[in-house]
């Protein structure tokens, strides 16, 4: 793959949006296609040729926000069928998680940041997801 300048006018092969934005990044080229830096980031396998061109054929749908057509990110959870454009996953009340390349849906984002289990009694700090455990016989949180 090689970088390209970004041109307004070029329209993402993705997500089908037109030029750059601080949430989908500029338009450089991918196995040629003009695709937006993070449309590309935020596919599972954007380096591999073969899995690129079939992501990229059985994420195209609509999308769960605007019902636009196009290739989209699902949702992080590998049960939820949810699918966005990159720049539709906040209005829709969605998250994006830049370090991971995810985004959860309102309902998976709600989900996870309501199971926090909380403070460790051996550090004090905040213990989120399975990184850590609750004490049945004190009810207290450790970390694992």
């Amino acid at each position: 793959m090689e970088r390209a300048t970004s041109n307004m006018s070029e329209i993402c092969q993705l997500c089908q949006i037109q030029g750059k934005s601080d949430i989908l990044g500029g338009i450089v080229t991918a196995w040629d296609d003009r695709v937006h830096v993070n449309c590309l980031r935020f596919m599972s396998y954007p380096l591999h040729r073969d899995m690129y061109l079939a992501e990229k054929q059985s994420l195209h749908r609509k999308c769960n926000h605007c019902q636009v057509s196009a290739t989209l990110v699902r949702c992080s959870d590998y049960q939820c069928d949810n699918a966005y454009h990159l720049s539709c996953v906040e209005e829709a009340r969605g998250s994006l998680d830049f370090n991971r390349s995810r985004i959860s849906c309102h309902v998976h984002k709600y989900y996870r940041t309501h199971f926090q289990l909380g403070a460790c009694i051996m550090c004090g700090r905040e213990v989120v997801d399975r990184q850590g455990l609750r004490l049945l016989c004190c009810s207290a949180i450790i970390h694992v």
